[in-house]
């Protein structure tokens, strides 16, 4: 199949995560801290990965794309520990803080790789239906 039936794939699966990832970052109910936390977390990176496979859909390169996320998110959720102007007035906005975060929390940083690892086996089960056999 051509790669724009990937990208109509991987829009779809994005059209999917951005509602469930604000919908999971504004959850109000039973374990609402857990919720926000890790189930945002999860699909922040579920969504990066998307994102970059839409952008280079290379079903081969799936896993590279995965671990470049989950090290890039990963620099993001460390440099909340810098408190530069720049920066903190990008977070006091809601689109900044949605997507450079507002506060480091090293509890974050075991949905990263999770998230990024379910990205990555759903891309690989999006291009296999697509009729390629991609690499890790």
């Amino acid at each position: 199949m051509p790669v724009s039936n990937l990208r109509i794939r991987t829009l779809a699966l994005l059209a999917l995560v951005v509602p469930l990832g604000f919908g999971l970052s504004h959850y109000d109910g039973p374990g609402a801290w857990a919720v926000n936390n890790w189930g945002a977390s999860l699909a922040y990176e579920l969504f990066f990965v998307c994102l970059v496979f839409l952008i280079l859909p290379r079903p081969g390169r799936i896993g590279l794309i995965a671990v470049s996320v989950c090290a890039a998110t990963c620099l993001l959720e460390f440099l909340q520990l810098w408190q530069v102007p720049w920066l903190e007035a990008l977070r006091a906005t809601y689109l900044g803080r949605s997507l450079l975060g507002h506060e480091f929390s090293w509890l974050d940083l075991p949905a990263y790789p999770a998230g990024c690892l379910l990205g990555w086996a759903l891309l690989r089960r999006t291009a296999r239906t697509e009729g390629r056999r991609p690499r890790l």
